[in-house]
């Protein structure tokens, strides 16, 4: 088989990556290694692949299968290896060098294993011996009395080595050592006294100042520059600048690689077409444009997967990161063309992807902030401890979802989504905007208080728990109150008031689209709260009687008051 670069599988129809070249043989993982141990020279090719291509390659198709390829590989490349797989943040794994380090001793040659040994940095390895050696000079050729455990001598017989109970890494530790002083004794030498001298936390903070700066050579930047792409930009104020042909920013073009290998997860996500981005891409028809624009979806999907928390060596668990990352992208191109796709196949060419996933990311951030000052507008709970007391399920479930440091969206209880959507962003913000209109109702219509409304709740004879009490309870315990011909009020009632609303319910004497019902209420709200507003008004009144209607219009007797508590407010 040639090694030349083989252009990617059609995954579907129309799909963007038909566009993309790639370095890798198609196929899966198992089929990639097989054609290129085919190859003619696979040495050539092997050592030529990206370092980040070629570690997938070993993950994706696992160790069993790639072994045989790992001695293939350059210094530079192995190095690579262990950046991407022996880290968490900002600490080294040791053991999780174990693998790297057996494949090394068992295959290559001495001048291999030097080469290799010599052009790793040094703190990496001093900091793999540290960790599970002690050495200590030999007394006058004798092992000091005061070691302890697993112990043996140095092949010069210079240092005395206590090595770990674990019979697999003692075994690996005394191999490498003797490989080293029979292939490079000085630079065994060097890690037996950087085990006796070097202070770990120093090894540890050079070790990783390298491996970021390696790291970004492939797209992956620190975690507190990552984080920056979540920052939040106006999304209205950029939509007016690029519709009024202004350039909004300036676009500066990273220098991006002739071959594209996407890890396998973010090609998943590229052939899904709920993604309103991978539909505008498909509009696309500049094969260059393509390349350029799922490069950088790449590079950001790299941001975020460090932002958070996904390690560079792991982006196959990243699946939620990258499928959120693609919600937010969507978005924001969907707000910036407004909903026009050839408008936003023609952004996706011209903006930087990087301030379209921004502009996706501050539109539900825009409503977070405002659910965050509701909370305080004067409160959305009667109940310590708990944020959104005075929410229905599905409102609680929306608020839960946006108050996340990575903003979702749920349409009820049970239905919880990325944000990928206009459509889930207007139902988001009704819903937040109906929020507000109870709030206002309840706190400056009928000028409630923490005090007053901890009176009704929390009194002797209230059969209703705290945490069961909602907006929905008041405005229901309001307008039952109204129609049983008294004063709309939020006055709990008491089993011979439950027992006349039944009658009052069965008998329905409104007429819900009629005015002459609502002209009362109205007239109560009217001082306080915009006309504009009467419809909102309506709707929840609306939605009020419904379920009076569904709770008590088949309802006869009336043995337990305290089943109707998630209604509304009863009394004893």
């Amino acid at each position: 088989m040639s090694d030349k670069v083989i252009k990617l599988d059609k995954h579907r129809q129309n799909s963007p990556l038909d566009h993309i070249e790639r370095s890798l043989p198609p196929g899966e993982p198992a089929d990639q290694v097989k054609a290129i141990m085919e190859m003619d020279d696979p040495v050539d090719y092997l050592q030529k692949l990206d370092a980040q291509v070629f570690y997938g390659l070993i993950k994706s198709a696992g160790w069993d299968q790639t072994y045989d390829l790992i001695h293939y590989a350059t210094p530079r490349q192995i190095q690579n290896f262990v950046d991407f797989d022996c880290w968490t943040r900002d600490r080294l794994i040791a053991d999780k060098m174990d693998k790297w380090l057996v494949a090394l001793v068992s295959e290559a040659s001495d001048a291999k294993l030097k080469q290799v040994c010599r052009e790793l940095d040094p703190e990496v390895l001093s900091i793999y011996f540290k960790t599970h050696l002690h050495v200590e000079e030999m007394d006058e050729g004798r092992i000091p009395d005061h070691l302890e455990g697993n112990i043996a001598t140095s092949p010069d017989g210079v240092y005395a080595l206590v090595l770990p109970d674990d019979e697999d890494k003692a075994a690996l530790l005394r191999t490498l050592i003797d490989r080293l002083y029979a292939a490079d004794r000085v630079l065994a030498w060097t890690l037996l006294e950087a085990v006796r001298w070097e202070l770990m936390s120093e090894m540890e903070e050079f070790a990783y100042k390298w491996r970021n700066s390696r790291l970004e050579e492939f797209g992956f930047v620190t975690r507190e520059e990552a984080v920056e792409v979540y920052s939040y930009i106006d999304p209205q104020r950029y939509r007016e600048r690029v519709e009024s042909g202004a350039n909004p920013d300036e676009h500066v073009e990273r220098l991006q690689p002739e071959h594209l290998d996407l890890p396998a997860v973010l090609e998943d996500e590229f052939d899904d077409e709920e993604f309103y981005a991978v539909r505008a891409l498909a509009k696309v028809d500049d094969p260059e444009v393509v390349q350029r624009v799922v490069y950088q979806v790449g590079s950001l999907t790299n941001r975020t997967m460090i932002a958070d928390g996904i390690e560079p060596g792991e982006v196959e668990s990243g699946r939620e990161v990258i499928r959120r990352t693609l919600g937010y992208l969507s978005l924001g191109l969907e707000f910036l063309s407004r909903a026009n796709i050839e408008v936003a196949a023609g952004h996706l060419a011209e903006l930087p992807i990087k301030r379209i996933f921004q502009v996706g990311f501050s539109l539900p951030r825009k409503l977070q902030a405002r659910l965050e000052s509701l909370e305080h507008r004067p409160t959305l709970s009667i109940v310590e401890g708990d944020r959104y007391s005075l929410l229905d399920g599905s409102e609680r479930a929306l608020a839960d979802s946006l108050s996340r440091p990575r903003p979702t969206f749920a349409w009820d209880e049970v239905t919880f989504e990325i944000f990928k959507s206009q459509d889930q962003l207007d139902s988001a913000a009704f819903r937040i905007g109906m929020i507000a209109f109870k709030q206002v109702w309840l706190f400056a219509v009928e000028r409630q208080t923490l005090d007053t409304l901890a009176e009704l709740v929390y009194a002797e004879d209230t059969l209703n728990q705290a945490v069961a009490v909602t907006f929905d309870t008041f405005v229901t315990t309001w307008l039952a109150n109204f129609l049983l011909g008294g004063e709309a009020s939020l006055r709990p009632l008491r089993p011979g008031g439950l027992k006349r609303l039944t009658k009052v319910v069965r008998e329905a004497p409104w007429d819900k689209d009629g005015k002459a019902f609502f002209e009362p209420l109205l007239e109560r709200v009217s001082e306080s709260i915009p006309v504009a507003s009467n419809r909102l008004f309506i709707r929840w009144i609306n939605q009020a009687l419904e379920r009076l209607e569904h709770e008590f219009g088949s309802v006869t007797a009336i043995d337990n008051p305290a089943v109707f508590q998630e209604v509304l407010l009863v009394a004893k």
